[in-house]
């Protein structure tokens, strides 16, 4: 008999974290932004204006399954809707359901069952972002969907460069163009004139002083006036210094950190699970911008994966040209957006997927005539 718990408060969460954790052991799932740990921190970083919904799916007393959502109220094509989706952050790069392996159709069903009747009032959209378009959860969910008549469509949510570490550092190296090789040398050249001059990678942070230097290159960031860096935002600063406190114990974090004589002038924040790297934030002090200490920083970290034998750096969300110079290699995530069986969601889904493609094709016939 499957039942499903709502699980809302704080304690709740708490007391959930054990049959998580096994549940994610079980499944062989490696990604940090499925921790009990990752979502902690969200909830209590970003929980401003939302209220937490993660679902505990269970057959008995055998937790199966975990829905990790929240509910807000939201604008969707300037129509107001409350909104149930995937708790997250600015950083999570990847979300999903985290099911025992073999039972997805079963326990996707069960949600959808539960959202559908027993929580039909309490939501117009469910928008499930950042779900990788390979997830065998996100392929299943779409056929129950279909098969059952529901309404949905999906977009792309972001697109992350990946370098699939094989092999040496050296044949790698060759296989990038020219002018990045010849753009790297020199910037080493440049850089390398500073006094003491040094890279230094943490696994953990007891004392704080790693987070510290992470705080200090921030703020002095281009990114603290664009309001973008860790220090920019109290909720930001919030999540990582406690995101450091739980990675580290566990193994997860991976910090590094360029020092001027003994001065902190940039940072990269990554996390690490089995061989793969996430990036996570890199900043440089503003003041060093004519040595490039970014660009210098990343490069020795990607050499250093490849000379430690790490299995794959990904870069971080978005196609920027810096990224692309590195890899060809990315993965897409998608949103879900599921409307609900009522007056509003039937709206949004004909604007969404009649209205607008029509007004679309309507403009498009009108350019090629003018």
């Amino acid at each position: 008999m499957i039942a499903i718990e709502e699980i809302t408060s704080g304690a709740q969460l708490m007391a959930l974290q054990a049959g998580w954790d096994n549940l994610l052991k079980q499944n062989g799932e490696h990604s940090p932004f499925l921790t009990y740990d990752w979502f902690r921190c969200c909830s209590a970083a970003y929980s401003r204006g939302k209220d937490m919904f993660i679902l505990a799916i269970k057959d008995g007393s055998n937790l199966i399954g975990i829905a990790p959502l929240w509910r807000q109220q939201d604008v969707f094509r300037k129509i107001p809707i409350r909104q149930i989706g995937f708790m997250s952050c600015p950083d999570t790069q990847v979300a999903d359901f985290i099911v025992e392996d073999g039972r997805h159709s079963e326990v996707l069903k069960a949600f959808l069952d539960y959202m559908f009747h027993k929580r039909k009032n309490a939501w117009d959209m469910l928008t499930l972002g950042q779900w990788p378009a390979e997830s065998m959860n996100y392929k299943a969910l779409q056929a129950i969907l279909r098969k059952q008549g529901k309404r949905f469509f999906t977009d792309i949510s972001s697109v992350t460069p990946y370098i699939p570490i094989r092999g040496e550092w050296e044949p790698f190296l060759q296989t990038l163009s020219i002018r990045f090789r010849k753009t790297r040398r020199n910037i080493s050249n440049r850089i390398g004139k500073l006094n003491k001059l040094e890279i230094q990678c943490s696994r953990q942070d007891p004392t704080g002083s790693v987070f510290r230097d992470v705080v200090a290159v921030s703020g002095k960031s281009w990114k603290q006036e664009e309001g973008i860096a860790i220090t920019s935002r109290e909720e930001t600063n919030q999540f990582f210094a406690a995101l450091t406190d739980a990675a580290g114990p566990k193994g997860l974090l991976l910090i590094w950190i360029l020092k001027v004589d003994e001065t902190p002038i940039a940072m990269e924040y990554d996390l690490e699970v089995l061989g793969r790297v996430y990036a996570l934030r890199a900043d440089y002090d503003e003041a060093y911008k004519e040595y490039s200490p970014g660009a210098y920083l990343e490069y020795q970290i990607v050499k250093s994966l490849f000379k430690e034998g790490y299995q794959e750096y990904n870069i971080g969300p978005g196609l920027n040209t810096y990224k692309l110079q590195w890899t060809e290699q990315s993965r897409q995530n998608m949103t879900l957006h599921v409307c609900n069986d009522s007056a509003k969601g039937w709206t949004i889904w004909g604007l969404q997927t009649k209205l607008i493609p029509f007004l679309r094709r309507i403009r498009n016939l009108s350019m090629r005539a003018s």
